[in-house]
């Protein structure tokens, strides 16, 4: 039985895990050689153009505080997600696609790692192990990729 508010692993889970596993491997690899800005902007107003009516249609535009919540979505657009992705297209010119791809999977350890430290939550053993394995492939792509670079 799954306990703490865990789902059932379904085959359609499962395979919208793997299209997005695939679109994600098929962005990196092809915007390796892509122009950063173009990527991200075209990439974030294609998303927000098919978002927005369905956040009109949910009620979700910001209503109260209009102007405190429309600076807020302007932070967030700009700094966590357009500037974060234009150094990742940027760093996909520098390193692989394999290590960029390994790389980007630091984001839900530091999460996890936040997630301890802030908030006091607990890690089980096997997201414990997962932490361990992700930082040795860490580890071994970041001593292939200096090798390579002095070779």
């Amino acid at each position: 039985m799954l306990t703490g508010g865990a789902q059932a692993v379904t085959p359609a889970g499962v395979g919208y895990s793997l299209l997005s596993a695939a679109a994600y491997s098929l962005v990196t690899l092809t915007t390796r050689r892509m122009p950063a800005d173009g990527v991200a902007v075209w990439g974030f107003a294609g998303g927000a153009a098919c978002l927005l009516p369905l956040a009109a249609a949910g009620g979700l535009l910001p209503a109260g505080h209009a102007v405190v919540s429309v600076l807020l979505l302007g932070y967030l657009a700009a700094v966590p997600t357009a500037l974060a992705y234009g150094l990742f297209f940027a760093g996909l010119r520098v390193v692989g696609g394999t290590t960029a791809a390994v790389l980007s999977l630091l984001e839900p350890l530091v999460a996890a790692v936040i997630g301890v430290v802030l908030l006091g939550e607990r890690l089980s053993a096997v997201q414990v192990g997962g932490a361990a394995v992700l930082g040795c492939a860490l580890a071994w792509l970041a001593g292939r990729e200096l090798r390579d670079a002095r070779s």
